[in-house]
């Protein structure tokens, strides 16, 4: 009974924070990864939101430094257990805004229905970056260049 309560808890706060889990499609992170590929040695990869941790792995398998962030404990823990043997990823647990982007390129991977908010700060990566919506696009104000590839946005600063 208290591991129900426990859980129920976890979950209305997690509603109220607005971190719902919604996972990418497993072809759909296929199809990611035909599109986007490191263009450097071990690039940065940022999931913001990194669910169960699949783009993460995926993402290291492909050749990327890969980091996600997860909010929701409970999966954050299934996205710890999936990347904890692979070298080149890992899952953070906490909000996304606490994400390291740094000054070299990377690229950020976010479901985009639950980023508009943030979608100025993402604006401010360094040249030659690059922003993967899933599910909608980011605003074009502050990127270069914009390739649709349904169901991805691939925006370049």
């Amino acid at each position: 009974m208290t591991i129900l309560v426990v859980l129920g808890v976890i979950a209305l706060i997690m509603l109220w924070l607005g971190a719902p889990f919604v996972p990418t499609h497993t072809s759909d992170i296929r199809l990611l990864f035909e599109h986007v590929k490191p263009r450097e040695k071990r690039e940065t990869f940022i999931d913001l939101g990194a669910g169960d941790g699949r783009v993460v792995r995926m993402a290291a398998e492909h050749g990327f430094e890969a980091v996600g962030y997860e909010f929701n404990p409970i999966v954050w823990l299934l996205a710890w257990l999936r990347c904890r043997s692979m070298k080149h990823a890992r899952v953070k647990f906490g909000p996304w805004q606490r994400a390291h982007l740094n000054s070299r390129p990377q690229t950020i991977y976010f479901f985009a229905t639950n980023m508009h908010a943030g979608a100025k700060q993402l604006t401010k990566l360094p040249k030659q970056s690059r922003v993967v919506s899933y599910g909608a696009p980011v605003s074009r104000a502050g990127f270069n260049k914009r390739y649709e590839h349904k169901p991805f946005v691939i925006s370049e600063v």
